[in-house]
């Protein structure tokens, strides 16, 4: 391993510092072993029975009634597969159909570029629980990019959703809150290395006290309970931010939504009617596996 490294690093010019957790290839056992497909032949038909012939007892027999012999059945099964059975084939029965076959093996991960995608010059101050910027831009693929939207990210933390959107291109407003004022002046330092001009301001995104209807994408990375908040006291916080971010929603306004609290948001969901739910995506975050949603306003 180490010598393949070597000859990585020297090939491509990429470093490889494990002594400080900075990878270039990596092996893992095969998580979750892929079943090779195999043809599987169609089920045996039987031959219908004829009618009985005119002249017969009730109940009798005849040879056209017969259940159909086992290589008959083996030639039903031939025809779909458009063979012959011939009678040098009698006494054999039909092949079997093979066995299902996995895939064992390693899974080898190389990194191809001096650092993760994850990684952004910009950042240089960063919170706890704070989004990873791949996250962050796969959020406004999926939820569209438009010059006219007034983009809203309340509970803004370092402002990593707030950089990502300004850098995929302009908006007509895009405002960024958080209650905490580390947070917000976390943001704003890596807001000025990213040499942007996005507002933020401290004001608790659940009495934002800004008119109704104000933006028309609002994307929010909610606490997910153990790096924020504590399990147990989300509910209350996001039924208070559903109902907030209705206000705030134009008509025909969207919402992105990334959580941990999985079933709480999927049950809050399904109790109420002011939003139309879509799951965006799944992925790996920090040791979670977070959950993105799509919401319209009905």
């Amino acid at each position: 391993m180490r010598r393949l490294a070597e000859e990585l690093e020297i090939s491509l010019g990429i470093p490889h510092h494990p002594e400080e957790g900075e990878l270039l290839i990596r092996l893992r056992p095969t998580e979750n072993p892929n079943k090779i497909p195999e043809e599987k032949p169609p089920e045996p038909r039987f031959a219908e029975p004829e009618p009985q012939q005119d002249g017969r007892g009730r109940g009798g027999r005849g040879r056209d009634s017969r259940p159909p012999h086992r290589f008959q059945r083996a030639e039903t099964w031939r025809e779909e597969k458009n063979e012959t059975f011939d009678e040098g084939d009698e006494g054999m029965e039909p092949e079997a159909p093979p066995e299902p076959r996995f895939e064992e093996g390693w899974d080898v991960l190389a990194r191809l570029t001096p650092r993760p995608l994850s990684a952004r010059a910009w950042r240089v101050c960063n919170m706890a629980g704070g989004l990873n910027a791949t996250i962050a831009y796969a959020v406004f693929k999926l939820a569209g990019v438009r010059e006219q939207d007034r983009v809203f990210n309340p509970m803004s933390g370092s402002g990593t959703l707030l950089i990502e959107r300004d850098l995929m291109g302009p908006s007509t407003a895009l405002v960024g809150v958080d209650i905490n004022a580390d947070a917000v002046r976390c943001a704003q330092q890596n807001i000025e290395a990213a040499g942007r001009t996005i507002e933020v301001a401290r004001v608790d995104a659940l009495e934002t006290g800004l008119p109704p209807r104000s933006f028309d994408l609002i994307v929010a990375d909610l606490p997910w309970g153990d790096a924020i908040t504590v399990r147990g006291g989300n509910e209350a916080l996001y039924l208070a931010f559903l109902k907030e971010m209705h206000r705030l929603c134009s008509r025909q306004g969207r919402m992105v939504v990334l959580t941990h609290e999985l079933k709480l948001f999927e049950r809050l969901m399904a109790e109420q009617d002011r939003w139309h739910v879509h799951e965006l995506f799944q992925v790996y975050s920090g040791g979670h596996h977070p959950k993105a949603y799509l919401l319209s306003r009905k």
